[in-house]
C-alpha cells in the first residue's frame, strides 16, 4: 500500500473506514495521509503560479478534486490555481469559438451545407458549455441564420413534395 499512488491508498483506506469504522487507525492514517498529499499539491500549485503553467494548475486542481481532499489550510493557493485554470478554460473555449465562427463563415461564403451543419453543431457545443462574449454570439448570428432558413426551405419543400404526392393519387 506505502507504494501505491496517494489517490489509490486513500480510496483503499476510505474502503476500510467504510467496512471497520471503529478502529481509530484508519482515520489517523486517512487524516496523516491527506494532509501529506495537500501540502504535497499545495506546493505544486504554488510552482504551478510561479511559472504561469495553467495547464499544471489544472492538473493539481484535478488531483484535489479525485482525491476529494480539504483544502482549508491552502486555500489561497488552491483558490489562485483553480482560477488560473478556469480561465485557461475560458481562453481556450473562446480559441475554440473563434475558430468554429471562422468555419461557420466559410461554410456559409461556400454555400456548403453539410459544413456549415458540421461547424453550427461544434459551435452550439461550445456556446452551450461556455459563457461566450456577445461579439462572437453576433459574428455566428448570420451562417446560422442561414443555416435555418435553408432547413426551413427543405422543409417546406419537403411538405409541397408530399402534397403534390397527394394531389396525385
Amino acid at each position: 500500500l506505502r507504494r501505491a499512488p496517494v489517490s489509490e491508498r486513500l480510496a483503499t483506506l476510505r474502503a476500510l473506514v467504510d467496512r471497520d469504522a471503529r478502529q481509530p487507525a484508519w482515520l489517523e492514517s486517512i487524516r496523516k495521509l491527506e494532509r501529506e498529499a495537500v501540502a504535497s499539491l499545495a506546493e505544486a500549485a504554488r510552482q504551478a503560479i510561479r511559472d504561469g503553467d495553467a495547464e499544471a494548475a489544472s492538473a493539481v486542481m484535478a488531483q484535489v478534486e479525485q482525491m476529494s481532499l480539504r483544502v482549508d489550510d491552502h486555500r489561497d493557493v488552491f483558490d489562485k490555481a483553480r482560477s488560473m485554470a478556469e480561465a485557461d478554460r475560458l481562453l481556450e473555449a473562446q480559441r475554440g469559438a473563434k475558430n468554429a465562427v471562422e468555419a461557420l463563415h466559410a461554410a456559409a461564403a461556400a454555400m456548403d451545407m453539410a459544413a456549415l451543419k458540421q461547424a453550427a453543431q461544434a459551435w452550439e457545443k461550445l456556446a452551450s458549455a461556455h459563457a461566450l462574449g456577445e461579439t462572437l454570439r453576433r459574428e455566428a448570428a448570420g451562417p446560422l441564420d442561414l443555416l435555418r432558413r435553408e432547413r426551413e426551405r427543405a422543409a417546406s419543400e419537403a411538405e409541397r413534395a408530399a402534397v403534390i404526392g397527394k394531389l396525385e393519387l
